[in-house]
């Protein structure tokens, strides 16, 4: 308005509000975030084909490339226990080279 008061703009300005949530704070995924999604979608698709219930599907070795990594499960129950124990969380090895039909 100060602006258009002295002649020094001359368009229209009509801003239209948009909430961008999560679409604007996020970014294209990296390589890591598609191999680490898809071994934990892997490693849960072969869990439920193992018969496993009540565990959470886990990738341990993230530090390691990929080849490396060591799919597992976690029980519910371990995450649920309170924190004052000191508690090594176990994890069920599962191998990956395992076919799904």
């Amino acid at each position: 308005e100060k602006r258009r008061s002295q002649n020094q703009y001359n368009s229209l300005f009509q801003p239209i509000p948009h909430f961008f949530g999560y679409e604007g704070r996020c970014a294209f995924p990296t390589n890591f975030d598609c191999d680490y999604c898809y071994s934990l979608g892997v490693n849960a698709a072969i869990l439920i084909d193992l018969g496993y219930t009540g565990v959470m599907s886990v990738i341990k070795g993230l530090d390691q490339k990929p080849d490396q990594w060591i799919a597992g499960a976690v029980s519910y129950t371990h995450l649920t226990l309170p924190t004052i124990y000191s508690v090594q969380i176990s994890v069920v090895a599962v191998s990956l080279k395992k076919k799904i039909t």
